[in-house]
């Protein structure tokens, strides 16, 4: 995650426009699967656009318009990734 999405909070994603969604949080509100669906690919390359963070802006628009389809969802499935990862975050600095 780039340090803008790090000060976001997970409520954030609310309201957030899907355009400033990050390839990450696309494919993270998609989920996988259905991101790989959506562009024809298969999920290793979805992992791996999600590391380079690099893919055209047609590509981007594409999951743009698939969040759109079912924005509440995809937002709502966000939000409860980001809360786990933040759960997640703390576990482990409470561990060291």
């Amino acid at each position: 995650m780039t340090q803008a999405a790090e000060a976001l909070k997970p409520a954030d994603y609310l309201t957030l426009p899907l355009a400033l969604f990050t390839i990450t949080d696309l494919t993270d509100a998609l989920g996988i699967d259905r991101a790989a669906e959506v562009l024809g690919c298969n999920r290793r390359y979805i992992y791996t656009v999600r590391n380079s963070n690099a893919l055209a802006n047609a590509r981007v628009a594409q999951l743009i318009y698939a969040v759109g389809v079912d924005e509440a969802a995809c937002r709502q499935r966000l939000v409860i990734q980001r809360v786990k990862l933040q759960d997640r975050q703390r576990r482990a600095a409470a561990a060291v």
